[in-house]
């Protein structure tokens, strides 16, 4: 199980994102929605030079899974499960009935909304499985910003023990880490100039 530790919100394009984390996770966003997979790579079986295409073959669309067909929707997720479990996924792109979308790269999940209620519930329970017991306080606090938050100090934690001095702290190395990542993209432009 990969180690979650950081949680994005982007007020204005609307997404959420979070990595470290595996492409299971997805299976949460998709329980009672209409979806399709549109996009699903990994290394071949046994291997971790060549990439293929898994789902959909490259001449077909996916296929759409409908939460009103019960066991026909399991399968179209149980199948995802299954190709997780014997190959190494690294993209996943899911599109839903109700306009959100999923991208998944290689540890990163971004999931898009049209609502932030739209995802609020399968989100949490994310958090959770990933051991933020606090995940309803971590999510209230995070989604007032937009910054990508390291939430790896809050691991382990029941809301409760959660206190404002914390959720300070995570705010303060947020705004730490993207001053830095600022700094380097101004070197790395001036490099390039020179």
């Amino acid at each position: 199980m990969e180690y979650l530790m950081f949680f994005e919100h982007n007020v204005s394009k609307k997404y959420i994102e979070m990595h470290s984390i595996d492409p299971e996770a997805i299976v949460h966003f998709l329980r009672n929605k209409d979806f399709r997979f549109t996009a699903i790579s990994a290394y071949k079986y046994r291997s971790t030079d060549e990439i293929e295409h898994v789902y959909p073959r490259r001449d077909e669309e996916g296929t759409w899974a409908y939460k009103n067909k019960g066991k026909e929707h399991a399968l179209i997720i149980s199948d995802f499960l299954e190709t997780c479990s014997y190959q190494d996924v690294l993209e996943v792109m899911v599109e839903f009935k109700d306009g959100c979308s999923i991208c998944y790269l290689a540890g990163q999940l971004w999931v898009y909304y049209q609502n932030k209620a739209q995802i609020e519930e399968d989100a949490l329970f994310v958090l959770r499985s990933y051991g933020f017991f606090g995940a309803k306080k971590i999510w209230d606090f995070v989604t007032q910003h937009s910054h990508a938050f390291p939430i790896d100090p809050l691991v382990g934690h029941a809301a409760e023990q959660i206190t404002d001095k914390e959720l300070q702290f995570i705010l303060k190395l947020a705004l730490n880490i993207e001053k830095e990542h600022r700094e380097f993209d101004e070197l790395d432009a001036q490099e390039e100039r020179e």
